[in-house]
């Protein structure tokens, strides 16, 4: 678990240069928008791609950076195979859950994020940008040599916080009422 924390502390400097880099943008470009309707509406228009920017900037830096550790192999094409290693003692639960749960976690804002930015999108729809996502950062990993493992695990994991995301952007603006956006 302090590897996982480690890794993470390391990669936030360069997460807060992307909100830095991201904020930079999209103060001009809200500014720009507020002509029209007023600066609430110039945030508003402007906020779900700032933060489309970010969950992708982020995303970019925690897959794609130093990795936590060495790994066995560069490609994993079996689903969940470090969960069922915890299993057996071949390797930490305790990490083996985690690593599960940040993936998850790591494409939650993702997919709130495609969801308020693609409104009218359907759910599969918006599911399918996001793993469109996974899979090119997994493909990524797989062919170039940063000691990361392209793993079908965390193109899973990533899928299901992507339809959190998703979901838990539509309760938050339909107000806990149903509406037609499916996943």
């Amino acid at each position: 678990m302090d590897t996982l924390l480690t890794w993470f502390a390391a990669a936030l400097p360069h997460i807060l240069g992307i909100a830095v880099a991201v904020v930079l943008v999209a103060l001009p470009l809200a500014a720009w928008r507020s002509r029209v309707g007023g600066w609430r509406a110039g945030v508003a228009a402007t906020m779900p791609e700032a933060v489309l920017l970010l969950a992708l900037g982020s995303i970019a830096v925690l897959t794609l950076g130093d990795p936590m550790g060495p790994q066995p192999d560069r490609i994993n094409l079996i689903p969940f195979r470090e969960q069922v290693w915890s299993l057996q003692g071949r390797i930490d639960p305790l990490l083996a859950t985690a690593t599960l749960l940040a993936n998850v976690a790591l494409f939650m804002p993702l997919g709130a994020a495609l969801a308020a930015r693609f409104p009218s999108a359907s759910g599969w729809g918006l599911l399918a940008v996001a793993a469109f996502v996974s899979v090119a950062v997994e493909g990524a990993q797989g062919v170039m040599n940063v000691g990361r493992l392209a793993d079908v695990t965390d193109v899973l994991a990533n899928g299901a916080g992507a339809v959190v995301g998703i979901a838990g952007w539509d309760a938050i603006t339909s107000g806990g009422r149903p509406n037609e956006r499916s996943v």
